[in-house]
């Protein structure tokens, strides 16, 4: 193989900028790698660099010089013509890449099979491959620098011209995108013939696409050899694959190039670039190309949640975007800058600059770009300004992702105590990239073919039996014996309740929360014929979880402590009831897999959930465009700003409408409860936070709505009562009747108005803390969760201000960025719990 200047520059770019090697240290002082090369290898830099795809400058009146009087092979296979089309784009726009004028169906003659373009019509090849004997035909790209010497000479000559100053990219066709050509013979919307073929003779699509991957490997090593410092695997026709099919025909050739290359040139950065790759994040989880380059058919904030903050991402802004005003054109890549974030992201447009783009405007996108730098030190409340109407979608990630709104707020009226930075644990932590976890309802409920005809009443298990969810549920319970039985019980310390419990209801298997509460308890059950098994401690609570003779697992234990006896239920096959938020908010993506694995159900036990769980009954794959949570507003729904400082811990348990603990209550009031809904119905339903909205809905007569893919909103309306909630998560996929005595039936003369409001972010700062918080996932909803939860312990001991609560959870979330954990452990997520509390305690107790 030949050696020439690219392997001389791919030795060179081992040298990374900031940790030179000794013996590289005077070559990186006196030469800085080009800014988009050193971000495709995974480095921080100054700012964010930003390239043009697809095809130079065909949008430009002086590309059009050459396009209207020389054809399009002449004009990509003559070096010297290449070369001026591309460099047309830098020399206007100055981006920090300068991709080589080609098309991927360039190497496609050196192969074998030989094309023409014909204009109006596009790519044709007169003798497609139909049978198994046209694999006679391929033949094997063995000297490049022969069969397309003027590709060589192109890269070359771009090296020369830009001088260090902006990166060199090459570019292949992905293997299936090159096999569909060759087998259609032309472009065709639907791929129809080679879809065909992978239906009926699958044996000869692989044989193609491998024989493609194989030449086209030595053909990215060509490139590389000629000077290209990235090269950019394109596929172009992935949206014409199913997730599934995309995992079998396109994925691992492209990857077999990919390790083909890296195995000789490891420090060159390959990007991979699908189109129509919104479906298939989870089969791209496992791209080992530097960079992956994103189409505008998603959001860059879905792309960072799900795969991190340290891949390096491509793109994406829509490139119909550059056909609108300036004002358009800096909101749209202000959006795609800050869900990107100010590290490990390369912008460019979605899948290329459209022909009749208006040049000044493709020149203002690139100057957007240098100008990132600046827009990522925006504050939140500053990134606001660009998108009032959804100031959430700025404030996304770890690196960007806290609200300066409530801090601003508390200064401004003054807050109970000033902020200090108090101690905190410190441990480090090695983010590792992990595919998230899929939904428990992915977007419809469907129920199990296997669905068994119950025998008696369903039994379950109960956690949290004296609290407001336990105490709620044994009501359904003796109102439905023969539907529901309840086999075992845990409780904390109200030794009196539960022991009426046990004799109600009969358990066999009860825990509570100290082992001193065991003698009374037995004492209070004197004379009981069949004394149920008494534990205590968490070892009794898990007991009671995993129990064998129940079903399902009621699970209505309050924060962290509820994770470990779910997983013990879902480790033992039990159903789980969900009312305990903590384990899809801080334990999701531990939680989640398991379920899957152990076969185990996941039914949420809330209003807001179970509305959404109600409403896509019977909803097709796909068929949930958005979810709309409706939130009472709480106690100060209709308190102006200005009062929230001088409010009381009694003012804020006044809930207008539910009867609910004291915890939930604040949490209501603050509107964290609808917080850390949006994060647990991201986890349960899989929609992107941007397809999750919140609705101020006083009246709590709607409990939450889904729109549908067709515009179509459906609504799951009700009394405010929890025990709705609870007993459609007891019966599903029954309904259970319900007497209008005890369940009053929804009187819609009644119920009078229905009338909502959009929430003040003001007011509510808690919803932008939320959003960022679920977005950065991993680790920082369990810390945002914990932290409220101690905050909120301490107003209602009166130790802090009602302002002071938000101001406690920003503290901690911003402090827990530098010890952050994108996919946790159950160890690290019970730590972390008890890292953010303790930070909290801490932290009021440096600042009394």
């Amino acid at each position: 193989m030949m050696i020439s200047l690219g392997s001389t520059i791919a030795r060179k770019s081992s040298c990374k900028v900031g940790r030179p090697s000794q013996r590289n240290a005077t070559i990186c002082a006196a030469v800085q790698d080009p800014l988009l090369l050193r971000v495709a290898r995974g480095e921080e830099a100054e700012r964010t660099p930003v390239w043009l795809m697809r095809q130079a400058g065909r949008y430009m009146a002086d590309f059009r010089k050459f396009s209207d009087r020389i054809p399009f092979r002449e004009r990509s296979e003559t070096g010297s013509i290449a070369v001026e089309l591309s460099m047309q784009p830098w020399n206007a726009f100055k981006p920090d890449g300068v991709i080589m004028f080609s098309d991927i169906l360039t190497p496609l003659p050196a192969m074998g099979v030989e094309f023409d373009v014909v204009k109006g019509t596009g790519p044709v090849i007169a003798d497609p491959i139909k049978h198994t004997d046209d694999l006679s035909r391929l033949i094997p790209l063995n000297d490049p620098a022969s069969s397309l010497p003027f590709v060589g000479e192109t890269l070359r000559t771009l090296r020369g011209e830009v001088d260090n100053q902006a990166t060199v990219l090459g570019f292949i066709g992905t293997p299936w995108t090159l096999a569909a050509y060759a087998i259609e013979g032309k472009a065709d919307r639907h791929c129809t013939k080679t879809k065909r073929m992978m239906m009926n003779n699958p044996a000869l699509l692989h044989s193609v696409l491998n024989h493609l991957a194989d030449n086209l490997a030595d053909y990215v090593c060509y490139q590389i050899e000629s000077g290209a410092q990235v090269v950019q695997l394109f596929d172009s026709w992935a949206h014409h694959l199913s997730p599934e099919q995309f995992a079998e025909f396109s994925m691992p050739y492209a990857e077999k190039i990919i390790k083909s290359v890296k195995a000789r040139y490891p420090d060159t950065p390959l990007i991979f670039h699908a189109n129509g790759g919104t479906g298939k994040f989870s089969q791209m989880e496992s791209c080992s190309s530097d960079v992956l380059g994103l189409d505008w058919s998603c959001t860059m904030g879905d792309a960072r949640a799900h795969y991190g903050p340290k891949r390096v991402l491509q793109g994406n802004v829509d490139p119909m975007v550059l056909f609108g005003s300036e004002d358009v054109i800096r909101e749209n890549v202000t959006r795609c800058l800050l869900q990107g974030g100010k590290n490990h992201h390369i912008l460019n447009v979605g899948h290329g600059v459209v022909q009749k783009t208006p040049e000044e405007n493709v020149g203002y996108f690139c100057q957007l770009a240098r100008e990132s730098a600046s827009i990522h030190s925006m504050t939140a409340k500053e990134a606001a300004t660009v998108h009032p109407i959804s100031t959430r979608k700025y404030v996304f990630s770890v690196t960007t992702m806290l609200s300066a709104t409530h801090t601003a707020l508390a200064n401004q009226l003054g807050s109970s105590r000033p902020m200090r930075t108090g101690k905190h644990l410190s441990r480090s932590k090695t983010v590792v990239r992990c595919a998230a976890p899929s939904p428990a309802w992915p977007g419809r409920a469907v129920v199990p073919e296997k669905t068994a005809t119950r025998d008696g009443p369903k039994k379950f298990s109960l956690l949290g039996s004296t609290g407001s969810i336990g105490t709620q549920t044994l009501e359904i319970v003796e109102e439905h014996p023969d539907k529901f039985e309840v086999t075992a019980l845990s409780a904390g310390s109200n030794v009196d309740l539960l022991s009426e419990q046990i004799l109600k209801f009969k358990p066999k298997l009860v825990s509570v929360r100290d082992p001193e509460s065991i003698p009374k308890l037995k004492e209070q059950l004197k004379g009981m014929g069949d004394m149920p098994e008494i534990l205590c401690g968490d070892e009794g609570i898990v007991e009671v979880a995993r129990y064998s003779d129940t079903d399902a697992c009621v699970t209505g234990i309050v924060g962290c402590a509820g994770l470990k006896p779910t997983v013990a239920a879902i480790e033992a096959g039990k159903d789980i009831c969900l009312a305990n938020k903590e384990t899809l908010i801080a334990g999701g993506p531990y939680v989640l897999p398991l379920a899957e694995k152990h076969g185990v159900k996941i039914l949420p036990a809330d209003s807001e959930h179970s509305a959404i769980f109600q409403c896509i009954q019977g909803l097709p794959e796909n068929g949930m465009r958005r979810i709309i949570l409706t939130a009472s507003g709480g106690a100060f729904r209709d308190f102006e700003v200005e009062r929230l400082k001088t409010v009381t811990v009694a003012d804020a348990l006044k809930h207008p409408n539910w009867s609910m603990g004291r915890k939930i209550t604040v949490d209501s009031a603050t509107l964290m409860n609808k917080g850390l809904e949006v994060i647990e119905a991201h986890y349960l339903f899989g929609a992107s936070y941007d397809n999750i909205d919140i609705v101020i809905h006083p009246q709590s007569i709607i409990h939450s709505m889904v729109e549908t893919a067709d515009s179509s909103v459906l609504a799951q309306l009700g009394w405010p009562d929890m025990k709705l909630p609870i007993i459609y998560t007891m019966s599903w996929p029954e309904r259970v009747y319900c007497s209008e005595e005890t369940w009053p039936r929804l009187d819609f003369v009644k119920m009078g108005d229905l009338t909502f409001r959009k929430p003040d972010h003001a007011k509510y700062p808690s919803m932008e803390l939320a959003y960022a918080a679920g977005r950065a996932g991993g680790t920082m909803t369990g810390v945002l969760s914990a932290a409220n939860e101690q905050a909120v312990e301490f107003f209602l001991d009166e130790k802090i201000g009602y302002l002071d609560i938000m101001r406690e959870v920003e503290a901690a979330c911003e402090a827990h960025k530098a010890e952050f954990v994108e996919t946790p452990s159950y160890e690290e997520i019970i730590h972390y719990d008890q890292w953010a509390r303790d930070f909290v305690k801490e932290h009021v107790l440096a600042s009394v």
